[in-house]
Parts: structure tokens; sequence; C-alpha cells
């Protein structure tokens, strides 16, 4: 029969041959230091201050390896916009755009109060135009829930290539 054919199993068993390889090299432990690892991870799980140790260690594996975008949800700030006038409007957006505000836009002040329920934890500033009718009312309300000074009332005589220049001054 031809060496190299040799099946038999003795030889595979044997370490000194060039056919030998071993099931799980990479963690190749001795049973004594399998029994140690086993032995302290019981102790340490045991423990309330071992299950911290080792959530708090799995808690960072998983943040390091998940992305963040899928772990939490992001809060978009926003700024409300309540204007019946379209280039105010564009106006206020192009101002608040670039500086990380999502505009939610209102056409009336009923829009706006419809808004405000769902979006409450996310706006940051409101842009009322005071054309709007009862648009004193809506700001004197909505003063009470956010500080006064994120709530911006456009002048009824301001023109919309003034708006810009005049929301930067009250940021």
């Amino acid at each position: 029969m031809n060496s190299t054919a040799n099946t038999d199993s003795s030889s595979l068993a044997d370490p000194t041959t060039s056919t030998y390889a071993p099931r799980a090299a990479r963690f190749d432990w001795s049973w004594p230091a399998l029994a140690a690892f086993i032995m302290v991870a019981a102790f340490a799980m045991g423990t309330d201050r071992g299950r911290e140790v080792v959530s708090s260690a799995l808690d960072r594996v998983s943040h390091a390896t998940v992305p963040q975008a899928l772990g939490q949800t992001v809060m978009q700030d926003r700024v409300l916009i309540a204007t019946s006038n379209l280039q105010k409007q564009r106006n206020v957006m192009l101002t608040m755009s670039p500086r990380g505000l999502e505009p939610l836009l209102a056409r009336s002040v009923a829009e706006a109060n419809a808004l405000i329920p769902r979006f409450s934890a996310q706006i940051r500033y409101v842009v009322i135009d005071e054309n709007l009718p009862e648009a004193s009312a809506m700001a004197k309300s909505l003063r009470k829930s956010l500080p006064a000074n994120r709530v911006i009332m456009l002048k009824a005589s301001s023109r919309p290539e003034d708006v810009g220049r005049l929301l930067v001054g009250s940021l």
C-alpha cells in the first residue's frame, strides 16, 4: 500500500506527524486553567458587584460594536415657524437650518397648535408672524412653557429680507 495514503487513525492523533491538527488550537486551554476561569466567572456572577462589573463590561463591548445610530434614537432640535408669508418662512428656514434646527412649518395658529403636542420635547425656538390672527395669544401661552427668549415674534412691519438679520440678533 502507498505510504502517502496512510489514513490510520493513530497517525491523526499523533502530534509528531504532519497530519495532526488540533481542533481548537486558538482556545487550547489546559483543564486547570479552564477550571480556574470558570470558578472566577462563577464567583463574579454570584456577587452583586461582580454582576455589575460583568454587565458594564458587556455594555462597553456592545457600544463599541453596535453603531450608535442603531442603538439610539436621535432627537432633532426643531424650530416652529408660524407664518402665512412664504418669503418670511423661507428666510426663517435659511437662517435657522444651518444652526442645526429642523423647521416645523405652520401657516396658521391652529396648525401650529396641532404640531406643538407632537414635537414639544424637540421644539427649541418658535417664530411667530405677528400678521397671523391670534399670534399674540399663542406667543403668550408659549412663553409659559419655553424661555421667553425662545419665542420670537416677527413684527407685522418687518420685511421678509430683514427676517434673517432680526433672527440672528435674537439668537
